[in-house]
């Protein structure tokens, strides 16, 4: 495990992923940076946000829409716990 330093301040990292990739791949490359943070002693996290650019199979930008109605944003509202976390079972 890495050193751990606090800071009084948040002190925000980042992670890139490059190059046009679908959703699975996507998958894919979340799981590994996942992995990297645990791997130097990253445990928990404050807040994340993804940014990306949705493009079609040409790699063309556009604008995703969800009843008819463009959206810019997909919230996540955290880990869904079950009664049993909850029961301490």
């Amino acid at each position: 495990m890495a050193h751990c330093l606090r800071y009084p301040q948040p002190y925000p990292m980042k992670v890139k992923l490059n190059g046009i990739i679908t959703t699975e791949e996507l998958r894919q490359l979340l799981y590994q940076a996942v992995s990297e943070m645990e791997d130097v002693g990253i445990t928990q996290v404050r807040g994340c946000n993804l940014y990306f650019t949705p493009v079609d199979g040409s790699g063309h930008s556009y604008k995703p829409r969800k009843h008819g109605i463009s959206i810019s944003e997909i919230k996540v509202d955290g880990p869904y716990r079950c009664a049993a976390d909850d029961m301490g079972v």
